[in-house]
C-alpha cells in the first residue's frame, strides 16, 4: 500500500464506486441546538448492508487478483462485517468462509444465511472467531480479510471521510466512534 493515503483513498473510491451508495449527509437540528454547533449525520445505516463496512470489505475483495478470488476468502463477524464480506462475494462471485462465535446473535445468521457463503462456529467470541478463521486461511492459501487490520479495509472505510468532505466542504470536524469497528 503507498504512503499517499489519500490517493489510496481516492483509488478505492473509484474502486467500490459500483457497490455501494453514496450515503446522505443530514443535518441534525436538534443535536445542532443540543451542542451549540452544526452538527451533520452521515445516514451509513442506509448503506447496502446497513453499515460503512461495506466499503472496507468491497475495497479488499476487489482488490484481490484472479487466482486470489478464486481461492475465496475466510473471515471473523459477529455481524456487519460478515455481512459485508458476504454480499460483495455474491456479487462478484467470491467464496467465502465466515467464522462466527457461537454467541453470535440470531438475526445476524439469519441474515448472513440469505447468502451462499459457509459459516464456521467456533469460540464463545470474536477473539476466538478470528483465531480460528486466521489460521483456516492460512493452512488452506485463502485471504484473510480482516475487518480491522488491513490496509485495502481500511482505505475503503477512509472513503467515507472522502464523501463527506465532498458533501461538505467546509467540514471544520469529525466524530466518530472507534473501538474495534474498523473505522
Amino acid at each position: 500500500m503507498s504512503t499517499d493515503f489519500a490517493g489510496t483513498v481516492a483509488t478505492a473510491a473509484t474502486r467500490i464506486a459500483p457497490h455501494i451508495l453514496k450515503t446522505p449527509l443530514e443535518y441534525s437540528p436538534w443535536l445542532s441546538r443540543e451542542t451549540g454547533a452544526e452538527v451533520w449525520l452521515k445516514m451509513e445505516h442506509l448503506q447496502i448492508t446497513g453499515s460503512f463496512k461495506l466499503r472496507g470489505a468491497a475495497n479488499k475483495l476487489l482488490s484481490l487478483d484472479a487466482a486470489q478470488r478464486a481461492a475465496g476468502v475466510v473471515t471473523a463477524s459477529t455481524g456487519n462485517h460478515g455481512a459485508a464480506v458476504a454480499h460483495i462475494a455474491a456479487q462478484t462471485g467470491v467464496p467465502a468462509t465466515i467464522y462466527l462465535p457461537r454467541t453470535v446473535q440470531p438475526a445476524k445468521v439469519a441474515y448472513l444465511s440469505l447468502f451462499e457463503v459457509e459459516l464456521v462456529y467456533v469460540g464463545e467470541d470474536s477473539v476466538e472467531a478470528e483465531a480460528a478463521a486466521r489460521l483456516a486461511a492460512a493452512q488452506s492459501g485463502r485471504v484473510f480479510v480482516s475487518p480491522y487490520n488491513d490496509a485495502e479495509v481500511i482505505a475503503g472505510q477512509g472513503t467515507l471521510g472522502r464523501e463527506i468532505l465532498q458533501q461538505l466542504p467546509e467540514v471544520e470536524a469529525v466524530w466518530v466512534p472507534v473501538g474495534g469497528g474498523g473505522l
